[in-house]
Formats: structure tokens, C-alpha cells, sequence
């Protein structure tokens, strides 16, 4: 997902398209709900969390 947002401020919907379409999903799985949800995780900020390969 953040690889999708790019620098700047994505549109929501833009963005999540970009992500489902990363993550293989079908472009059904794109919602206004799905939307929120990863624009809410990218204003957290992603510094908190600890990336680890498996």
C-alpha cells in the first residue's frame, strides 16, 4: 500500500485501486469502506511498524 501512495497525497480510491491490484485481488474488492481504510493506515504514518522478511 505504501508503495501505491507514491509521494503526495493520493486520491483514496486511486490508491486502493493501485493496492488490490498489487495485492492480486480482483477490482470488485474496491469499496468505499476498503478506501478509508487505507488512507486512515497511511495518516497513522508507517513508521511504527517493523517490516520483517519472512
Amino acid at each position: 500500500m505504501i508503495a501505491s501512495a507514491g509521494d503526495g497525497n493520493p486520491d483514496p480510491v486511486e490508491l486502493t485501486k493501485k493496492t488490490v491490484a498489487a495485492l492480486g485481488l480482483p477490482p470488485q474488492a474496491v469499496n468505499p469502506l476498503l478506501a478509508r481504510t487505507f488512507a486512515a493506515n497511511l495518516r497513522a504514518g508507517h513508521e511504527d511498524f517493523q517490516w520483517e522478511s519472512p
